[in-house]
């Protein structure tokens, strides 16, 4: 998993987009990418609009957060039973705490 957000603070800031990949056995079974409108425009870091390199324009042209949602639920939900608590992910990347603390607080809004 991997994201590009909008600052560091996950509280303030919101994922643009997100890169998953699915493993099973150890081969890839499934891909996702997703480009996300922000949550809150209104706290958008211009160092990490230069990071990621997104203008504000090309942000707008992103799906809507809740249109992502839904698609990141159906993604999910092919793979695992979302109501079996022994049927789950483990979210793997580079500095993936990151990651989750971003796709959590997305998940909330």
């Amino acid at each position: 998993m991997d994201t590009e957000t909008t600052g560091l603070d996950y509280k303030v800031h919101d994922i643009v987009t997100l890169a998953m990949l699915i493993e099973i056995d150890g081969e890839i079974a499934d891909s996702l990418e997703l480009r996300i409108q922000p949550i809150n425009w209104d706290d958008i870091s211009e160092e990490a609009l230069k990071v990621n390199g997104f203008t504000r324009e090309q942000l707008k042209t992103f799906d809507p957060p809740k249109v992502a949602h839904a698609k990141l639920i159906k993604f999910l939900s092919r793979y695992v039973n979302r109501y079996n608590r022994a049927d789950k992910y483990q979210p793997a990347g580079y500095n993936v705490g990151f990651d989750v603390g971003f796709l959590g607080e997305f998940l909330k809004k």
